[in-house]
């Protein structure tokens, strides 16, 4: 794959929200599966994609070995899958029902005090992947020119914030869609309603 005219840019971010990029970069993968509608990716904004992907995978591998290595860990996180389990919503035979690859949780508030418990309990593990989760770190992204980037798609905050990352120059001028005018709604209607 070419990278000569890709460009770098130096970005600090803590680990949580470069795990957080990583998904929301390994999410275009699905692009055209789940919006067929949208215009198919652009070669120079892949390419930047992959190699970020490929930089971001260091963060994915480092906190990978660590959850495997973190014994007080792993026992939070099977009682807390248990958990989930528990106050998942049930299909017919009984089993969690799942969505995104979450558990859909019946009672979220329920849910959320149960979760709380379960952290104090497990408070000091918590706290330490918590405190290597926030950890600051500086990667040097590839980054592609606005013109390459998709223009729709990203509804959300967090994935215009994550697109900034990577994406650099100034938004182009484009001339304003026409909106087609309302149509008067006749008087006889208007008094019906």
């Amino acid at each position: 794959m070419e990278t000569k005219e890709l460009t770098h840019n130096e970005v600090k971010m803590t680990r949580q929200t470069a795990l957080n990029f990583a998904a929301f970069l390994q999410s275009f993968d699905a692009w055209e599966k789940v919006e067929p509608k949208l215009p198919p990716l652009r070669p120079k904004f892949t390419n930047a994609l992959v190699q970020n992907i490929v930089i971001l995978e260091d963060v994915i591998d480092e906190y990978s070995k660590l959850q495997k290595k973190e014994k007080a860990h792993i026992q939070y996180e099977r009682e807390k899958l248990a958990l989930e389990k528990e106050n998942a919503v049930k299909d017919e035979k009984g089993k969690p029902v799942s969505r995104g690859g979450n558990y859909w949780i019946e009672n979220e508030r329920e849910h959320a005090f149960d979760l709380h418990d379960l952290q104090e309990k497990h408070r000091e593990a918590v706290d330490a992947r918590q405190g290597y989760l926030d950890g600051e770190i500086t990667l040097k992204l590839y980054t592609v020119e606005r013109k390459y980037a998709p223009k729709t798609g990203f509804p959300t905050v967090t994935g215009n914030r994550f697109l900034a990352y990577f994406v650099v120059g100034e938004v182009e001028d484009e001339e304003p869609e026409e909106v087609p005018a309302i149509a008067p709604v006749p008087e006889e209607a208007a008094a019906d309603a």
